[in-house]
């Protein structure tokens, strides 16, 4: 957290809870973490406003994303209903994305040379990183290269 912004923690919640509105922390626990839970253990509508793309392995029938492009008005909806059209591939397949090119803000390595684009063309063609490493023999060259030496 920036520490320009920690001192302003005590007044956002004071704020918050003048408005009624409940706030969640624990310690050691990131925000997206809590967030994830709740909106996986609350059975309702439920809508994140969010600029980080790892929210969007959350999205199903109850659970929207509303990504943040420049602030809280500049968004682009992501629902169950038009997830695939806009990414290509389904809500939970952003785990085996982001495995596969890495993210170094959550610290997954990835597969080294491998980029957003190549990614998602694996994971588009074969579903899951575990089914990119089940046709190795689809592989040739640099690519299959960088997919042995990236399993671990």
């Amino acid at each position: 957290m920036p520490e320009d912004l920690r001192p302003q923690i005590p007044l956002l919640k004071k704020v918050l809870n003048t408005m009624g509105i409940q706030t969640f922390e624990k310690a050691g626990i990131e925000a997206d973490d809590i967030i994830g839970t709740l909106a996986k253990r609350y059975k309702g509508e439920t809508i994140i406003y969010t600029g980080d793309k790892d929210s969007f392995q959350l999205v199903d029938e109850t659970t929207s994303v509303y990504f943040t492009r420049r602030g809280i008005t500049d968004t682009d909806i992501y629902s169950i209903e038009n997830f695939k059209e806009k990414t290509q591939i389904e809500p939970l397949q952003i785990i085996d994305l982001k495995a596969c090119m890495g993210d170094s803000s959550d610290n997954i390595p990835g597969i080294v040379g491998v980029g957003e684009k190549t990614a998602l063309d694996l994971v588009t063609k074969y579903g899951s990183l575990e089914n990119v490493y089940e046709h190795l023999d689809d592989f040739k060259g640099k690519l299959l290269e960088k997919i042995v030496n990236g399993k671990d």
